[in-house]
This record gives C-alpha cells, sequence and structure tokens, in this order.
C-alpha cells in the first residue's frame, strides 16, 4: 500500500461533530488506536459544527496526545454537509473520508474503502443495503420503515444507481472530493444525496460497497423534522445540479493549466445591512474576476489563476468575519494555453 508523499498524509479522516461530548471520546480512541497500527501516514480531523457542550474540550485533549490531530470549530451550527465541507477543504491527505461520529460503521471498514481509491475508483461509499452489508443491530422498526421509504423516494426524484445514499461512511479521492464539495448547495442531512448527485453529473467513478453496521442511539435526527427538510431538499435536486454545471467546471485540473477557481461565498451573519452586494460589485471590477451566480446571501465567484492547484488561497476583495469563503478546485480555462 502506498504511504503518502514526504509532508503529505496519505489518508486524511474527517469526523464532523455537534454535542457529541458523550461518545467522542470513546469514538477518538478507536479511531487513534486504529489509524495508529496502519503502515501509511494519515491525519484527523475534528470538525465541530457550533456544539454548545464539552465536545471540542474533549477533542482537544485528544489532540495533545496526537500531532496528526486537528480541529476545526465553526461558533455556529451550519448543518452536518456544510461540517464535512470545511474537512474537505482542509483536508491534506491524497484520499478523504468522512465517518459518523457515532462509528456506527467501524472505522476498520476503512481497510476496505482505501484499496479501491487506490485502484480505480474515484469515490467510495459504505452502505446497508448491499448483499454483503452486515446489519450488526438494527434500526427501531419505524426508522426501518422510514428509511426505506425515503430511499424510494430519493431513487424517484434525485439519485438513481445507488441502494444507500445515507451510511455516514465515504470516501474520496481527495481531488474529486474538492471538486464535488465545492458544488455543493445543501448543508443538512440530505447533502449525502447532492453529493453523490454530482459525483455522477461530474463523470466521477462510484463504487458502493457493503459495511458492517450498527444502530447506535443518541441520533440527532428528528425523524419528522429532518425529514420534511430532506424531501424539501430532494425535491427537483436532480434538475437543479444538471442546471448549475456546465462543461467549464466539469474539466479536471492539470499541472501547470491556466485555471479558472471556483469560490462559494456566503454571508453567515443574521445581519440585514452586510455589504455582500457592495462586495460582489466590488469583485465584478476586479481583474479576471467574474460573478457567475448571485441571490441574496450567496454568491459564486470565478477568479482567474495563472498555475494548475487543487487550493487556490483567496486574494481579492470579499473578506471579513461575516462571511465563510470556500475554495473550489481549480479547473482548466477552456481555450487557455
Amino acid at each position: 500500500m502506498r504511504k503518502g508523499r514526504a509532508g503529505q498524509p496519505l489518508l486524511s479522516v474527517i469526523l464532523p461533530t455537534y454535542n457529541e461530548e458523550r461518545r467522542l471520546g470513546p469514538t477518538l480512541e478507536r479511531v487513534t488506536s486504529y489509524l495508529a497500527s496502519q503502515p501509511y501516514t494519515w491525519e484527523l480531523l475534528v470538525v465541530d459544527d457550533g456544539s454548545v457542550d464539552q465536545t471540542v474540550l474533549t477533542a482537544r485533549v485528544f489532540a495533545e496526545q496526537w500531532p496528526q490531530m486537528r480541529i476545526l470549530t465553526v461558533e455556529r451550527n451550519g448543518g452536518k454537509g456544510d461540517a464535512v465541507r470545511r474537512g474537505v477543504f482542509a483536508a491534506r491527505g491524497a484520499y478523504t473520508l468522512f465517518s459518523d461520529a457515532d462509528l456506527a460503521t467501524p472505522i476498520s471498514e476503512v481497510g476496505r474503502v482505501l484499496p479501491l481509491l487506490q485502484g480505480d475508483a474515484d469515490v467510495v461509499i459504505g452502505s446497508r443495503a448491499m448483499p454483503d452489508s452486515r446489519i450488526v443491530t438494527a434500526q427501531p422498526l419505524r426508522r426501518r420503515v422510514m428509511g426505506r421509504v425515503f430511499r424510494r423516494l430519493v431513487h424517484g426524484l434525485a439519485l438513481r444507481g445507488i441502494r444507500d445514499s445515507q451510511c455516514g461512511f465515504k470516501g474520496f479521492r481527495t481531488t474529486a472530493a474538492r471538486h464535488i464539495f465545492g458544488q455543493l448547495t445543501i448543508d443538512r442531512f440530505a447533502f449525502d444525496v447532492e453529493v453523490l448527485l454530482l459525483a455522477q453529473e461530474l463523470g466521477y467513478r462510484t463504487r458502493e460497497i457493503g459495511v458492517a453496521w450498527a444502530d447506535v442511539p443518541g441520533t440527532t435526527v428528528s425523524p419528522l423534522r429532518d425529514s420534511a427538510r430532506m424531501l424539501r431538499d430532494i425535491y427537483g435536486m436532480r434538475g437543479g445540479v444538471r442546471g448549475r454545471l456546465d462543461a467549464a467546471r466539469t474539466l479536471a485540473p492539470g499541472a501547470h493549466d491556466r485555471t479558472v477557481s471556483l469560490i462559494t461565498v456566503h454571508q453567515t451573519s443574521g445581519r440585514d445591512d452586510l455589504p455582500l452586494g457592495r462586495a460582489i460589485e466590488t469583485a465584478r471590477r476586479a481583474a479576471d474576476t467574474v460573478v457567475v451566480e448571485q441571490r441574496p446571501g450567496m454568491a459564486l465567484v470565478t477568479a482567474l489563476v495563472s498555475l494548475g492547484s487543487a487550493e487556490v488561497e483567496t486574494q481579492g476583495p470579499i473578506r471579513g468575519r461575516h462571511y465563510r469563503r470556500l475554495i473550489g478546485i481549480a479547473m482548466p480555462r477552456q481555450g487557455s494555453a
């Protein structure tokens, strides 16, 4: 197995957390113990999504013992999709995997995902619905019924060819992950569906494999509230994704191409008087910068840069603590030398 280039971990593992103080300690024990036993280099990113308990403190205690561990925090809860996206753009590994903090799928399943990513797969997703899936502890009947209904709706409205979009154990080539998550618009629990739909529409090779899975009490998902929100999010998703993507966004970066960086800017403050509009107008006047799309609180900006790179630092007029910036993968400019 390849071990990763000097200075770069082979694998980045992302754990999104929200009010996980009770189980984060045992989770980190198992994850660090497993990763430390592997022959490759790795890093662990805990991305806390605005917890109001002692989750971050628990993570910091472990980070003092493990230099491979980093903690990313946000002040306000933005959703699991937002937390995973932040982890993806902070990841340094050649491959990136995110796992639910409850470890419903054991971290040892990394051993099945990573070889596929090192082979011909760009995306590998764990599944509870494959013939070789192993359900150690089943969900309560009510949740199983809701899950089946939701899967059928997902298949009919948005995502075809995938049996289980919601298992929280997914791995990516990091370059593919940045390209996919750079296009993501859904921040909460339906983000998995959009991620997989984007992977399909962008032409990435996706493998679904059966994994071990056990129901873990204490989920933060509300069956009624979150199911309604997820249905709202997936309705029209397929057409929306296809409408957003164009040929310029689907190309992979070359080593030294003149490139276009996709930058998504979101307003995070609840204030109505923040000058996002003025910032965008300034961006419109900046050299080699074009505002592709703008709607209240959000803008998609392209910035022309001179070297191909998976990470392009934002230099320009859109700054300030009231905005968060997500750097999209750099892609060749059509017709460039």
